[in-house]
């Protein structure tokens, strides 16, 4: 049991991790490989950070077309799921209501 718990505190916070970089990530990479496209060395493909690439196709004549992950999602998605886009005074109210209902179980004891 605590093993299939292990392994899901692990994939939650990969999940977590892809979001984020996914969101932040930068596409230089995928831009050298665009201006650099007949002149690339095919081995150099395996130092880059291609992690936002979702396809790369040659068309007939040649030229690249890299498409990408959408980041706007995966913000969105991580904001959902780590709980960051909820209302601040809600947050606050909710905070604050705990903890005054602390003290109060805390006096009564």
């Amino acid at each position: 049991m605590t093993i299939d718990l292990e392994m899901s505190v692990n994939n939650e916070s990969a999940a977590i991790d892809g979001l984020r970089k996914l969101a932040f990530c930068k596409i230089n990479d995928a831009v050298k490989i665009l201006l650099a496209a007949h002149d690339f060395d095919a081995g150099l493909i395996s130092k880059l950070d291609l992690f936002p690439v979702s396809e790369i196709k040659q068309n007939r004549d040649g030229g690249l077309e890299i498409k990408f992950y959408d980041r706007l999602k995966a913000f969105e998605m991580l904001i959902n799921y780590t709980g960051c886009g909820e209302n601040p005074q809600n947050s606050f109210y909710g905070a604050l209501e705990s903890a005054a209902k602390s003290v109060s179980e805390a006096d009564e004891v």
